[in-house]
């Protein structure tokens, strides 16, 4: 298929606000599938978490804390058979106009001087699914939830200034009114039709 990636049948999105930080978008992402070292990857470029009042808020100087996960299921919004999840500090250089992430993953490095949609990629290429031992040519539905939270002010212009111990209490604590969320699902996809690129996990 163009691009390389197996786009799904069905698509279905379904925002649920959680407040006055609220984020819409304005139509359903298209999510597309690869599998590479026998994990899951999931890309959604037309979804854009970092845009509207989340980046109003990076770029008034604070930092947003942002969690994404992948559920794998046998049947549409059934329960998760696999699971990824990753959380990341992402922040906002005034300055350089460039985007900022710290993984809370410790065997994840930083990036830094990265466009919203660059920001985006990375964190979603970096939340994976394991899939080794699963049925390869048995029908999978895969939901997309990500979170974003606004967290402390950081100094602005310092590339340098994330507090992961914060991020790690902020998603603990769950506060809905600071809260925004994307949730989509899509599916069936089968794991053995798969592109499967060159292996090796980007870092």
């Amino acid at each position: 298929m163009p691009g390389g990636a197996q786009h799904t049948r069905r698509q279905l999105l379904r925002l649920a606000s959680a407040g006055a930080l609220w984020a819409p978008l304005r139509a359903a992402p298209l999510l597309s599938f690869t599998c590479r070292d026998e994990q899951l990857s999931v890309e959604a470029p037309s979804l854009h978490f970092l845009g509207g009042r989340v980046g109003d808020r990076l770029q008034n100087g604070l930092s947003v804390g942002v969690e994404i996960q992948i559920l794998l299921s046998t049947e549409p919004r059934g329960a998760a058979v696999r699971r990824g999840l990753e959380r990341f500090l992402v922040s906002y250089d005034l300055w350089e106009e460039r985007f900022a992430v710290a993984p809370v993953n410790r065997e994840l490095r930083p990036v830094t001087h990265l466009s919203a949609p660059q920001a985006e990629a990375w964190c979603l290429d970096h939340v994976l699914v394991p899939v080794s031992g699963m049925e390869g040519n048995r029908p999978y539905w895969v939901r997309l939830d990500i979170r974003a939270e606004e967290a402390k002010e950081v100094a602005r212009g310092s590339e340098q200034a994330f507090d992961i111990a914060t991020l790690v209490d902020l998603f603990a604590r769950r506060s809905p009114d600071r809260q925004m969320k994307w949730s989509a699902e899509a599916g069936p996809i089968r794991l053995a039709a798969l592109p499967r690129p060159a292996e090796g996990r980007r870092r």
